[in-house]
């Protein structure tokens, strides 16, 4: 069965499936390079299937994250919320519905006249459950999701046994700690639904507890059985931040403050879950999780046997879910655990010399790459690293990453001047997978998802002076985790650095400039190197070009 999987709407992607094998996922702010991309995914479909090697005429199935209409407007209406008629509520509700209606005709005008067999339509949450559960590795778990806003719910959990599924929880509009988050990030003078990241990061040089003991309440709260939300509407929790920051508390006090109350709703509900199914096991999806601070905290405070995130939390990974819960219900498709998310676009050696020749490059080819860039890298320079098809989700993962020295507590000043990054945000490490206990605590509960960065340690104390570069100021850094059976040549700079200096990890930034999207093909490299990202770039573990 060949399926085809869209999202369209934010981080539109499209991927497309061989029976349970993944065989193409990418975002659409890829290829167009409009970071965060809203819409449809036109340019991912082309190309998902283009590296499948199909065409439309090979898809049997089109599976869509969002609801139909029918489904949406029954869900709107199961929602006590849908019974406010005030004039600004109702036609934010007429929107909604409309804008579900042109998506679902959007759908079938491109699935007609074609051969396609079915249309499935997932519900939002639902697909963001099942690209956690099923690529778990996990037969029994936990499945909780939470983010702003899909098909009118904003955080759900169900209980999986056996591959059966249990609905435990689901809130809607006012019930989102997405938008929470989003109007702390957005008060702050950031922009919300893109920049959450910078407030984790911000909030480590910050204190809450001045704020804490003023306010009751007032941002956000969790119901007395820990199972629901509440929230404020969101104009009011701005401008309390901007209220906040008018009398004279700081930035990071407001940012601390925002990530202290998520952490702690979280761990809570989270707490709540496990003491009514017994679950040991938790598996996460959706936008808010792809706060690594808060992850850390749910294996500190919950009583988790394993964690897992799924590595394309946000949305442009509803592709996997949508399209792995209709395997699975339909056709009795089994998902053991993610190994990798290498599913973008590759070039091969041709490809990059021809790119390079008609640009007027002259490169290098070297008999062991790897230990060359470890070298590079130990003499201080920067190296872009361009190799095998690139990563799904929002991580540079060792195909399209920015590798740097980890001992430099330098790195990170030079690296956001290069990069016109934002001076408060960490950088992380990739290390070896086996070397791993050596530098990190506390990481036997979430090996999996350390493989995709997606959660942070503490540095252990004697490694802390070590590697300054990657530790951020709470001692804590966010690591990928990097296996020689997953991806070789990466595995083998790390080592080969490891040789030299003793230190067994690397500075691994992803391969962009500020606010653009990761690269994707040979040309966005080459503009990041001429614009002075890096000092070498590698392509294919093999070609090598300077400044």
């Amino acid at each position: 069965m060949k399926i085809l999987s869209i999202h369209d709407g934010h981080n539109a992607s499209a991927g497309i499936f061989d029976d349970n094998r993944i065989l193409s996922c990418i975002s659409e702010e890829r290829l167009n390079r409009i970071k965060f991309f809203w819409g449809w995914p036109e340019l991912s479909i082309k190309r998902a299937l283009d590296e499948s090697h199909l065409t439309l005429d090979d898809i049997d199935v089109v599976t869509v994250s969002h609801f139909d209409t029918k489904n949406y407007i029954k869900r709107k209406l199961s929602l006590s919320e849908s019974y406010n008629w005030r004039p600004k509520i109702f036609f934010g509700q007429l929107y909604n519905i409309l804008q579900t209606i042109q998506k679902e005709m959007r759908i079938r005008r491109f699935a007609k006249g074609k051969k396609i067999k079915d249309i499935f339509f997932c519900d939002h949450h639902l697909a963001h459950a099942a690209s956690a559960y099923y690529f778990s590795g996990f037969e029994d778990a936990l499945v909780v999701t939470i983010d702003w806003l899909g098909d009118s719910l904003s955080h759900t959990a169900y209980e999986v046994k056996n591959g059966q599924w249990n609905w435990l929880v689901k809130g809607g509009t006012q019930e989102s700690l997405g938008a929470f988050y989003a109007a702390i990030t957005e008060g702050l003078g950031f922009k919300p639904n893109r920049h959450e990241g910078k407030i984790v990061g911000l909030a480590a040089f910050g204190d809450y507890k001045e704020i804490e003991s003023k306010d009751e309440n007032w941002f956000v709260k969790i119901s007395d059985d820990k199972l629901q939300f509440k929230r404020h509407n969101y104009a009011p929790m701005m401008d309390k931040v901007r209220q906040l920051i008018q009398e004279g508390h700081e930035r990071q006090d407001v940012a601390a403050y925002g990530q202290y109350l998520l952490e702690k709703l979280v761990v809570e509900h989270v707490n709540k879950l496990c003491e009514l199914t017994g679950a040991k096991y938790l598996a996460l999806a959706g936008g808010v999780f792809s706060n690594v601070k808060l992850n850390e905290r749910l294996t500190e405070k919950c009583p988790i046997k394993k964690i897992f995130i799924q590595p394309a939390m946000g949305d442009e990974g509803l592709v996997l879910g949508s399209a792995a819960y209709y395997l699975n219900k339909i056709a009795n498709k089994k998902f053991g655990k993610i190994e990798n998310v290498y599913f973008g676009p590759s070039f091969d050696d041709e490809q990059i010399t021809k790119i390079l020749e008609e640009k007027g490059y002259q490169y290098q080819i070297f008999d062991n790459v790897p230990r060359r860039v470890a070298e590079l890298v130990n003499q201080g320079k920067i190296v872009g690293w361009f190799d095998g098809r690139m990563e799904f989700g929002p991580r540079a993962l060792g195909s399209r990453s920015i590798l740097a020295d980890p001992r430099n507590k330098n790195i990170n000043d030079i690296l956001n001047k290069r990069l016109k990054r934002s001076e408060f945000m960490p950088f992380a490490p990739s290390a070896l997978y086996d070397k791993a206990e050596e530098v990190f605590e506390h990481v036997e509960q979430a090996w999996h998802p350390a493989e995709f960065m997606t959660i942070t340690f503490k540095v252990k104390e004697n490694w802390q002076d070590k590697i300054l570069a990657v530790v951020h100021v709470d001692g804590t850094a966010r690591p990928q985790l990097v296996r020689k059976d997953i991806n070789g040549p990466y595995y083998e700079i790390i080592n080969e650095y490891y040789k030299l200096t003793g230190i067994p990890l690397l500075v691994n930034t992803s391969f962009n400039m500020h606010e653009e999207p990761i690269v994707c093909t040979p040309q966005d490299a080459l503009r990041s190197f001429e614009a002075g990202a890096v000092d070498y770039l590698v392509f294919n573990n093999k070609f090598m070009i300077a400044k």
